[in-house]
């Protein structure tokens, strides 16, 4: 996940809740495209029992649903983006796992993506 979030990082000085969230959900989608073809190539002629992709779908899978549980959940634990300070050393990170332990982490749950579309509803209600 921080490899993933770090390549998606551009030359902004500080990241909303919203970005977050929607960097988050990028990651989550990651296997889309991939379920797609395994399932193309399954359904083409006479291979619906081909048993060709079954363990990599399995896996995708898995991993896709304990994700979804924890984003669901208690939440996903994600580098600090929205404090200038944390962001800039996010993007000086290495990659070395032993500093990880350096970097300031924060939850992004389905609750904050709730209150951001009840806050997103209710600015478009005042609106009209």
């Amino acid at each position: 996940l921080f490899f993933a979030l770090q390549d998606h990082l551009d030359d902004r000085h500080i990241y909303t809740k919203q970005d977050m969230l929607e960097l988050v959900m990028q990651y989550r989608d990651r296997f889309r495209d991939e379920l797609e073809q395994i399932s193309i190539v399954q359904n083409v002629g006479n291979r619906q029992n081909s048993k060709q992709h079954v363990s990599r779908e399995a896996s995708i899978k898995m991993t896709a649903e304990d994700e979804t549980n924890q984003f669901e959940g208690s939440g996903i634990e994600v580098p600090d983006l929205i404090n200038k300070k944390h962001l800039e050393e996010f993007k000086k990170w290495n990659g070395e796992i032993k500093f990880i332990q350096n970097l300031k982490l924060r939850k992004i749950s389905c609750v904050d993506l709730q209150r951001l579309n009840d806050k997103a509803l209710k600015d478009t209600c005042s609106d009209d």
